[in-house]
């Protein structure tokens, strides 16, 4: 059962400081992936904790902001079967005050996926002016790949990430990002960009489902002999 994206991706402004919202969780939904990106005048600081109807997110990877002088803070979360329907989302951030810019989270909701294992890799970077940017990550060829990428907004060149961009330039508190759907490779995935200025970028591979018993086909004693001889 290969792991697809279902529903409307949730964005939400974090760039005022701690918080919480309401956001809507398909029905269907059995997995959530969260991707953000911020910058607080080079505190170190970092997205602590997030939380789904009161349910903990594991950070997988994530880069706090200033850890190298002006580079951006950014990472990547999940979290397995989410409450459904209009839910309560919070979080924290380690220096809890507004942030100078960025403080953008995105959820992406995804069903299909191996919920006891979910996570094959994931991956952060981030660089300061037109560095280049990209993330490579241990994958399979039946994983999903999902990206989330930002600059700095000059009012010149966008961000172009890799891959199925489904979130494309949002702008929130002097950031532009774009989230997208990449092609996994048969071992590994090298995400990239274009249009870096003081960017992040943050990439995860997401396993596919096992089939379950109900999906398996019945088939009489004697033809399962068959198959083996």
């Amino acid at each position: 059962m290969p792991a697809v994206r279902t529903g409307t991706p949730s964005q939400v402004d974090a760039s005022g400081g701690n918080g919480s919202t309401s956001v809507t969780v398909p029905a269907d939904a059995t997995a959530v992936v969260a991707f953000w990106a911020h910058w607080d005048g080079n505190a170190g600081s970092t997205l602590s904790g997030l939380t789904l109807n009161g349910v903990s997110f594991a950070i997988q990877s994530q880069l706090a902001e200033g850890h190298v002088s002006d580079h951006s803070g950014c990472g990547v979360a999940t979290l397995v079967n989410p409450a459904t329907g209009s839910q309560t989302f919070a979080w924290t951030w380690s220096a809890g005050g507004a942030r100078s810019e960025g403080g953008w989270i995105v959820l992406v909701y995804i069903k299909g996926c191996d919920t006891s294992n979910l996570v094959r890799s994931s991956g952060v970077d981030a660089d300061t002016a037109g560095t280049d940017v990209s993330v490579t990550i241990t994958t399979q060829s039946t994983d999903l790949v999902l990206a989330a990428a930002q600059r700095y907004n000059t009012g010149g060149a966008n961000p172009i990430l890799d891959g199925t961009v489904f979130i494309d330039n949002a702008s929130l508190n002097s950031h532009l990002y774009d989230v997208s759907t990449v092609t996994a490779g048969a071992s590994s995935t090298t995400v990239a960009m274009t249009g870096e200025y003081y960017s992040s970028i943050s990439a995860i591979a997401i396993r596919e489902g096992t089939a379950s018993a109900s999906s398996l086909i019945w088939m009489p004693r004697h033809m399962q002999h068959m198959l083996v001889r």
